[in-house]
């Protein structure tokens, strides 16, 4: 993993997932996102998935922090990434962050999740 640019933000991104993850509207999913892990993962639901990626966290999985350079992306600072395993494969789960100065009102968003 890279060294992050804003080991603050990384830190608050880490917080959000761990905290309020389990918490509606804390973590949101892209449609092409939810479907990939829909068509996937037989019977994955999102909140279950999002555990999936606290626990990933917890255990002292990596986040990268990469900046954004994509137009479609470049209002995000970063893109989060997490690379984990899920029954039994390897995923790679890109994530974005609405980071704002009150925590609470920061929210991540789940952009791709595919094969590694």
């Amino acid at each position: 993993m890279a060294k992050p640019a804003d080991k603050e933000a990384l830190q608050t991104y880490r917080e959000v997932l761990l905290e309020f993850g389990g918490f509606k509207d804390y973590v949101i999913w892209r449609p092409r996102a939810f479907g990939w892990v829909s068509a996937e993962l037989d019977g994955m639901t999102a909140k279950y998935f999002v555990e999936l990626m606290q626990d990933f966290v917890r255990r002292g999985g990596e986040i990268d922090q990469v900046i954004e350079t994509r137009e479609d992306y470049v209002y995000y600072r970063f893109h989060y990434d997490l690379r984990m395993p899920v029954s039994g494969r390897s995923l790679y789960v890109e994530t974005a962050f609405e980071h704002k100065p009150d925590i609470e009102d920061c929210t991540i968003i789940i952009v791709n999740v595919k094969d590694k």
